[in-house]
């Protein structure tokens, strides 16, 4: 897409001219004096789909959030009911159970 977006747009809906619809969303600008381009990510992209649904999780216990991988650190469930990322961790210890 081609808009010309200044700083703090990230984030915005990136909308299909025709359809009205929400099709990505805004993550670099990148447009200047001298030329450039924006880019966003697509909505229907799986990775972004299990983002955005961890994050509009509602939680009670920190077992709510955990997706089960190890490596990218313990899920927790926050004061407000939702879901934060864990820390992750250095897993290039060479174990097996740890790769």
């Amino acid at each position: 897409y081609n808009p010309d977006t200044s700083g703090g747009n990230s984030g915005s809906p990136v909308i299909h001219e025709e359809t009205g619809h929400a099709v990505g969303v805004h993550t670099h600008g990148g447009c200047g004096a001298t030329g450039g381009s924006n880019v966003g990510t697509r909505i229907d992209r799986p990775d972004f789909a299990a983002h955005v649904d961890f994050l509009t999780k509602i939680c009670t216990l920190d077992s709510d959030c955990s997706d089960g991988f190890y490596c990218n650190g313990e899920e927790t469930c926050d004061s407000n009911g939702q879901c934060q990322f864990g820390i992750p961790l250095d897993c290039n210890d060479g174990l097996f159970c740890t790769e």
